[in-house]
């Protein structure tokens, strides 16, 4: 397996320099079977920013992140990979099993200390990492991911070949608590290495991800929205002449991409990574312009890659002003939006940097944020450094906790180590509390819920015994 291309870059987060912000690596203690350390990216975080998950599907091993032992990175057992994370600390992702006298990874639930793997298709192709469970709804409902599938499945004698990975998603049966597979999205134009989910909305109505296309090494963003395969780009084929000393020997299939004729070199690359609060999806894609005629058909035009935003409800793009650039995770913050990039991040509009605005730093070179919490105060992501075992520069996680949330005026308290207050646009938040009392100053009680819109004024917030003031203007 060829190690796949990092995202590397310096990352940025903040308006305001704050002495409470900090940022979380694992310990050099940590190692694997192999004497590797804990390497890969912190790929997820929970809604609720108490947990971040943590895989690197090429040395195979992952870990689990939580607020509540902020310094302490919790290696999976199995050489699990966590791809995603529930607000409740449910991780999803894959792990070591012998399945059919065949040792491979298999998708699977990590809960309470252990593995519990999820159902298959009848006609899945496990060799290599063909079936992984990548993301997970913060109530925990629903799992989403892909798997390799035989395309012949009305042939139960077919031969494993032809597969591609196409999206699925399990949902939990709150009866028995188990997951079932409830659906394996399968189309035509779905091939090569298949479609790659990376995220889904909170109702799993919608996932997301990069679907593999033309001539193999291809992606772009792509969708599945009620069932249906959704792209923004035309795939053709197109018989091509092959020449062996200047003369046409035959034709083979050429695959072009919004005109454009794919070839290895001249690849599109495109994908979403993650949705926000208003139901957005971040992420990146190539365009082509000025295709230039070829006179056996090889046309090819300049290709230019854009981050971009996604809005489902509008079918409706917003491009990134600077070519190149990589959306890798938003946020709608109080007064804005937050865009994190892969050299950088745009705060309303304006570049920033994570060592100038947050005073946080680490002694590896600083990577980006591959995920925010919905309330903007936790960010996981990589750094990038050295591994003096494998003699190669690898990522390594890292989780930042933010004393003041993202854009601006947005008030977060801290009650305890995993219970978090916030105040945003006349709404009292409460995260990680089994009970709560809001009162006004006259100690009237003014609501018990987690989530309260109330008027401007002070209250006390009382959350599992503990209380604090907040002002909501």
């Amino acid at each position: 397996m060829m190690k796949p291309l990092l995202f590397i870059a310096a990352l940025a987060c903040a308006s305001t320099t704050f002495a409470a912000n900090k940022l979380y690596e694992p310990s050099a203690d940590i190692t694997d079977a192999f004497g590797l350390g804990l390497t890969g990216g912190a790929n997820s975080v929970s809604a609720n920013g108490r947990f971040a998950s943590i895989g690197d599907d090429y040395y195979g091993i992952g870990a689990l992140w939580c607020i509540d032992d902020p310094e302490t990175f919790s290696v999976l057992p199995d050489r699990g990979i966590a791809y995603g994370v529930s607000n409740d600390g449910i991780v999803v992702g894959t792990f070591r099993l012998n399945y059919e006298d065949v040792t491979t990874q298999r998708p699977g639930v990590y809960k309470d200390g252990s593995w519990t793997a999820l159902p298959l298709h009848d006609n899945v192709m496990l060799d290599g990492q063909r079936a992984e469970a990548r993301c997970i709804s913060p109530d925990g409902k629903y799992i989403g991911g892909h798997m390799s599938v035989k395309r012949t499945v009305e042939d139960p004698d077919a031969e494993a070949t032809g597969g591609a990975r196409f999206p699925c998603l399990w949902t939990l049966n709150e009866a028995t608590g188990k997951y079932k597979l409830t659906a394996v999205y399968e189309d035509d134009r779905i091939a090569n290495q298949g479609l790659w989910i990376t995220c889904m909305n909170e109702d799993a109505s919608i996932l997301a991800g990069m679907l593999t296309c033309g001539a193999g090494s291809s992606t772009i963003p792509a969708i599945i929205k009620d069932g249906e395969l959704q792209i923004w780009n035309e795939l053709e084929t197109r018989m091509l002449p092959f020449y062996y000393k200047g003369e046409i020997w035959g034709y083979s299939e050429g695959y072009f991409i919004d005109g454009h004729c794919d070839l290895t070199g001249y690849d599109f690359e495109g994908s979403f990574r993650q949705f926000d609060t208003k139901g957005r999806i971040y992420g990146y894609r190539t365009e082509v312009t000025d295709i230039i005629p070829d006179e056996d058909g090889y046309d090819r035009g300049t290709l230019t890659r854009w981050g971009i935003i996604y809005d489902p409800a509008t079918d409706t793009f917003t491009r990134s002003a600077n070519k190149s650039e990589i959306y890798t995770a938003g946020y709608c913050g109080d007064l804005g939006d937050v865009i994190f990039t892969t050299s950088g991040y745009y705060e309303n509009g304006e570049k920033k940097s994570l060592t100038s605005d947050l005073g946080v730093s680490t002694s590896r070179s600083m990577g980006c944020v591959y995920a925010v919490s919905e309330n903007g105060t936790t960010l996981a992501g990589a750094t990038t450094g050295y591994n003096d075992v494998t003699g190669d520069t690898d990522e390594y996680p890292f989780v930042i906790t933010l004393d003041q949330a993202l854009s601006g005026q947005i008030s977060v308290s801290s009650l305890a180590p995993h219970v978090v207050v916030v105040v945003s646009d006349g709404c009292i938040s409460v995260t990680g509390a089994q009970k709560v009392t809001i009162h006004d100053s006259k100690g009237r009680l003014v609501s018990t819920k987690a989530n309260a819109q109330v008027t401007a004024g002070v209250y006390i917030v009382t959350a599992d015994g503990a209380s604090t003031k907040v002002l909501v203007k």
